[in-house]
């Protein structure tokens, strides 16, 4: 464990940066010289309507000492996201963690007064934004293209290890080389994939196979035996050994599929989901992939050569290194332009912002702030309409009593979280707890006043400055877990606003003055190496701000995991959850933060009326319905603040014009990127 010691976290202007940089480094490094690469900031601008506030704030004289760190980072962390939704998941994490020697440098910073004048500017979304796409820089910039003509080469920061089953793990669909039964066409429109038809009859799903497609490899015809054979195998109920990410999601919807005939194939129903096509069988979403079940007769065989019936085949595919597929002729549903695609791993961001700049690569998976270097050189952006929303969990605050999963009694007053008084951590007032509950003021109650620490918490954040600083302004302003502000059904009442003289207030009548020393108490922050790292130290410095003193502990994901899955996370944290894509706003949502997951990831809270919301809206045909049922949700999501949405980030790659003219994807929550084969080639 790294315990960081508790810091201010300042933002700095891009000069100043600069300037520290080189300070730093020249202390460090004595006499030796080293050449940096200083990267402009870029700010993208959008003509909207806009209110438009002043206010001045005057800086008082005051001397710190502010330690700073210079790392040299020698590996890379990568964390595979985990996607969950239902009863018992089976996932697995890779994290791979590297420590390094640091040179510290202490330098003594004496701010004087200055007065300045801050422009707030305040929107209001009325119809769902995808991104907003400033004009288009010249192309002067752009680097020549150096794959040859008829190859599209992508740069991405991992290609994983090959995986040629669904129960393997496979995440072949990435490359366009395997399909799935249904699809997503933008605005959500859910369309058969390889599947061409469907009927629910009571308890029975049935799925007809889509005639006249071929598996690659000259495998032969795709039928319901493909189909069956792929279901069963991502099943974990079914196929015990499967380490899917969706093993256990099937496992409690389906029981086992069997073909009927050549094109049909029945399916068992254990537990009815609305989003059954859009979501779990979907390309789009949360899938699994479609594999010829002859060629997996030799399983051995299988697990290193990809047969699928996607728009391109395995050419090639070396572990941790790079896949090369060629494009079918005459594919079922759309033949690519090119004639071959590649994927590289580069685990390095400046090797992979190089790469672009040089032409040596056409599409690139990049960090935020290279992405806005890029798009300011002439760089163009292509995005599958999904996003990346970043939140801070008040960890604990498990208030379930009856677990949703075989309606057996819970008792969380039990448990760590409720070991001794938490702030942010409310304890209804008819649990017997493990402590004497004594700093509540008086005719107030520990679940209000722990609302109330929540919500103050929530309102000292200034997220246009963390979009700006932390994500080069490509992000937007995220305020409550699990919904959007981008969607036309967001309503203003949801925003919380920066208010840092509003959140004292709150804190005061929750019971928590300013002690002599200026500090009312002292939190711990629990988060992993990376953004998370980055955007957790900055919600710090704001709290620090109104007299929340702050402890970092930055542990690797995988060793701070079990506390999530057995629910004794008691840290607040910032952590990836799979309701955070911006999902579409009628779908059920939240499950993670309920126990239908227990025995599997949680999102370290679970909440009675989100579980109350996920279990009508599922069992709702009614879209309108859906809709006000998650309105609901999102009244009491406000109200009692057990996250505190930061920024949402659309998930987009940077492609280069004179390599590509056209792409559009199809409509993806999930993904970086999708439809490889929609890619028209630009003239050279």
């Amino acid at each position: 464990m790294r315990n960081m010691k508790t810091r201010r976290f300042r933002f700095w202007s891009p000069i100043a940066a600069v300037g520290l940089i080189a300070a730093v480094l020249t202390t460090a490094c004595g006499t030796q010289t080293e050449t940096i690469e200083v990267i402009k900031e870029i700010v993208t601008q959008v003509e909207i309507p806009v209110e438009t506030i002043k206010e001045v704030i005057v800086e008082v004289p005051v001397e710190k000492i502010v330690e700073r760190q210079v790392e040299k980072v020698v590996t890379q962390i990568v964390e595979v996201p985990v996607e969950v939704i239902r009863e018992v998941p089976i996932e697995k994490v890779v994290t791979e963690v590297v420590e390094i020697p640091v040179e510290k440098i202490v330098e003594r910073i004496k701010e004087v007064p200055v007065e300045k004048v801050i422009t707030k500017t305040i929107e209001k979304v009325v119809d769902r934004i995808v991104v907003a796409s400033p004009t288009p820089a010249p192309i002067s910039d752009v680097g020549d293209p150096k794959s040859g003509i008829g190859t599209i080469t992508f740069v991405e920061a991992s290609v994983r290890k090959l995986a040629g089953t669904n129960g393997t793990q496979s995440l072949n669909y990435r490359f366009g080389m395997t399909e799935a039964p249904f699809m997503t066409e933008w605005p959500g429109d859910v369309k058969g994939m390889l599947v061409e038809k469907w009927e629910r009859n009571g308890d029975t799903l049935r799925l007809k196979a889509r005639e006249g497609v071929t598996f690659h490899k000259g495998f032969g015809e795709y039928t319901g035996a493909d189909l069956a054979w792929n279901l069963n195998d991502t099943n974990g109920s079914v196929n015990t050994e499967s380490i899917s990410w969706n093993a256990g999601d099937y496992g409690a919807m389906f029981g086992e599929a069997v073909a009927v005939d050549k094109w049909w194939v029945e399916v068992p129903i254990k537990n009815w989901d609305v989003r059954w096509a859009a979501n779990q069988l979907n390309m789009e979403s949360q899938t699994m992939e479609i594999f010829s079940s002859k060629a997996c007769e030799d399983k051995e065989w299988c697990n290193r050569n990809i047969v699928g019936t996607g728009p391109f085949e395995m050419l090639e595919y070396r572990d941790n290194e790079r896949v090369i597929g060629v494009a079918v002729d005459n594919h079922w549903l759309e033949t690519a332009q090119f004639s071959r695609i590649v994927f590289l791993e580069v685990p390095e961001a400046a090797t992979r912002r190089a790469m672009m700049l040089t032409g040596e690569a056409d599409v690139g998976v990049l960090t935020e702030p290279d992405q806005a270097d890029l798009l300011s050189r002439g760089y163009r952006a292509a995005d599958a309409h999904g996003w990346s929303e970043r939140v801070t969990s008040f960890a604990g605050n498990f208030w379930e009593t009856t677990n949703a999963q075989d309606g057996s009694a819970l008792t969380p007053w039990t448990t760590v979280p409720f070991e001794k008084d938490l702030p942010w951590i409310g304890a209804p007032s008819e649990w017997t707890l493990q402590y004497t509950d004594t700093d509540n003021p008086a005719g107030m109650d520990d679940m209000e006043q722990a609302r109330l620490f929540r919500h103050a918490l929530a309102m000292a954040i200034d997220r246009d400055l963390i979009n700006k600083q932390l994500f080069s302004g490509l992000g937007i302003p995220y305020y409550i877990n699990m919904f959007n502000p981008t969607d036309p059904n967001f309503q203003d009442k949801w925003i919380v606003n920066y208010d840092p003289k509003k959140a004292e207030e709150l804190l005061d009548q929750a019971g928590y003055p300013r002690g002599s020393n200026g500090v009312r108490l002292e939190v711990e922050m629990l988060t992993s190496p990376g953004q998370n790292e980055e955007v957790q130290e900055a919600v710090g410095g704001f709290w620090d701000d109104i007299g929340i003193k702050t402890t970092m502990i930055v542990n690797p994901y995988g060793t701070y995991r079990p506390t999530l899955v057995d629910r004794t996370v008691n840290k607040i944290t910032t952590h990836g959850c799979r309701h955070n894509n911006g999902l579409p706003w009628d779908w059920p949502r939240g499950a993670q933060a309920t126990s239908l997951t227990r025995g599997g990831f949680g999102c370290s809270q679970e909440l009675p009326f989100v579980i109350e919301a996920f279990q009508a809206t599922n069992a709702e045909d009614d879209t309108a319905k859906r809709i006000a049922i998650n309105n609901a949700m999102a009244d009491q999501m406000h109200k009692w603040m057990p996250y505190a949405g930061l920024v949402a980030i659309p998930k987009q790659v940077i492609y280069n014009p004179k390599s590509i003219a056209k792409w559009e994807m199809r409509d993806c929550f999930e993904c970086i990127h999708s439809a490889q084969a929609r890619i028209v080639p630009a003239s050279r």
